[in-house]
């Protein structure tokens, strides 16, 4: 299992976030995901290593749909 620990800055809201934590942890090859609003910090267990440049960009994604002032740094 392989762990990835993205940042991301601008405002961010505890509701909108827990949306894009909720939407990560149903996606294909994503073991959990845990994101801190105090910190910054996404925290994503791959069960699948191959998908992590998928899995980022759905991040991304995430984060355009839900809180649009907030981005991947």
């Amino acid at each position: 299992m392989k762990t990835l620990r993205l940042r991301f800055t601008g405002e961010a809201c505890a509701a909108c976030m827990s949306q894009v934590e909720n939407e990560l942890k149903q996606a294909p090859g994503v073991e959990d995901a845990a994101i801190s609003v105090m910190t910054g910090m996404i925290k994503i267990s791959l069960s699948e290593p191959e998908r992590e440049a998928e899995v980022r960009e759905l991040c991304r994604k995430l984060i355009e749909k839900y809180e649009p002032s907030a981005q991947l740094v």
